[in-house]
């Protein structure tokens, strides 16, 4: 593949998922305790456990986000993307599975889309470009950067 297109597929890749990471964390950190529902909605971990991930994570996809739109420790960054994004992806295949009635929590505290096969899809294209990011990250080094 062209190295061009390598650079500037992997630098898309970085702005649409620190694009993505920021949108998400915005809603999230404007209403914690409305989030916090939401994480043990799940029903993953207990309510402790649960109210701490939604303390921090926020903040990690904001940090996250605007790591990989700036460019900074791009292949750390897209480590950490990578698992978030498959932890958002079992977490939405384990409700769905289990019949939960909750709506994802994903981009607004309220009023999003519930957990259904369209989550599972899109979650399923985030963590294939997160892997795709991943490797570009690998592939490029320093070129990755704009």
């Amino acid at each position: 593949m062209n190295i061009a297109v390598q650079k500037w597929g992997g630098i898309l890749l970085r702005l649409v998922f620190g694009g993505i990471l920021i949108a998400a964390s915005i809603d999230k950190i404007l209403h914690p305790i409305q989030f916090s529902q939401a994480v043990e909605n799940y029903q993953l971990v207990g309510e402790t456990l649960s109210r701490w991930a939604a303390i921090w994570l926020p903040y990690l996809e904001i940090i996250i986000g605007i790591l990989l739109i700036l460019g900074i420790w791009v292949e750390a960054s897209a480590i950490l993307n990578l698992g978030m994004m498959l932890v958002f992806f079992v977490a939405v295949l384990q409700a769905y599975a289990r019949g939960l009635d909750i709506h994802c929590g994903c981009f607004t505290v309220e009023g999003d889309a519930g957990v259904d096969l369209g989550k599972i899809f899109y979650n399923s294209l985030l963590v294939i470009g997160s892997g795709l990011l991943l490797m570009a990250s690998r592939r490029s080094g320093k070129a990755f950067k704009i």
